[in-house]
């Protein structure tokens, strides 16, 4: 317990330097953007090798990956109908802000602190089977509702996962696990060298990113859609508890839809013309919330 409540707060302290750089003015919200592409290019293609270089692919991967789908799926769905008799805009809003998960910079890293390295298997699968919806697919059906069509762009979809480095290095780890070619040891020296900073940068570059400065109405919107997010994980959660699966699976499966909001959703916000500051407000209030949840999920696992 001592271990754990420690370990939360050192992300805590991460996120807090972050905001005092940007406070006295070392870091400006624009620099602190540019730690996202290292982040997504570097440190976190070589965290995902370091986790996944011991993991053997199983059915249980299988599940993870449907269940990374069919969760940020059914949250398009349920935005889509919490709004809608609202404008398109907010129910594009909706659809978007309620759908996606943001495994990578943060359910992997902060569950590679307490879990054995089979729980990097696990999410990054959960992660593949997300990432078809939050990096394009979810964006699709918004513009579908927002432009009164019934045509997704497929292309476009595929060109958004292709385009994607993480996406990418899950593909070829798959693909390397299933044929079971391991990476050269050298490889992995090298990773390993770099993978550990991917923590740092990612809870520094979430200091550099928060900001409270949103009216009260922007806050009651973020309020509403993080309610329907968290209320649909704590549902799968319960659910989950009931089933006979593997301990460590049903443990990191928990606290994946717990995840916040994933990063390309306020992109795609603002590219559709959606309501950018209840956007905002609600992927840095999720930040704080997810960190609360994952702490108490995982004091109440281990």
């Amino acid at each position: 317990m001592y271990a754990t409540i420690i370990k939360a707060i050192g992300f805590i302290v991460m996120i807090l330097i972050g905001m005092f750089s940007r406070r006295v003015g070392l870091v400006t919200i624009e620099e602190g953007k540019v730690f996202g592409k290292i982040i997504m290019n570097f440190t976190l293609p070589c965290s995902l090798i370091y986790g996944f270089s011991s993991v053997q692919f199983d059915m249980m991967m299988l599940l993870a990956l449907a269940f990374g789908f069919l969760l940020s799926y059914a949250g398009m769905l349920v935005g889509r109908c919490l709004y809608r008799n609202r404008t398109a805009l907010e129910m594009a809003g909706g659809m978007l802000c309620c759908s996606g998960y943001n495994i990578a910079n943060f359910a992997i890293p902060f569950c590679q602190s307490f879990f054995p390295i089979a729980a990097t298997g696990y999410l990054g699968m959960f992660d593949v089977g997300n990432c078809i919806m939050c990096l394009g697919g979810t964006n699709a059906f918004a513009e579908m509702a927002l432009h009164g069509t019934r045509k997704v762009s497929l292309r476009q979809l595929c060109s958004n996962l292709l385009h994607s480095v993480p996406f990418m290095v899950y593909l070829i780890l798959i693909g390397m696990s299933l044929v079971r070619v391991p990476f050269p040891a050298a490889v992995l020296d090298i990773v390993g060298m770099i993978a550990p900073a991917n923590i740092f940068l990612i809870m520094f570059m979430v200091g550099t990113q928060v900001n409270f400065g949103k009216s009260a109405q922007a806050l009651r919107a973020a309020f509403k859609l993080l309610g329907i997010r968290f209320l649909m994980a704590a549902v799968f959660a319960a659910v989950l508890s009931f089933t006979a699966l593997p301990a460590l699976f049903k443990q990191v499966m928990m606290i994946a839809p717990f995840s916040p909001i994933s990063s390309p959703t306020v992109i795609y916000v603002q590219q559709n013309g959606c309501d950018m500051e209840t956007a905002a407000a609600a992927s840095t209030l999720s930040i704080l919330f997810s960190i609360l949840c994952y702490v108490l999920i995982i004091m109440t696992l281990i």
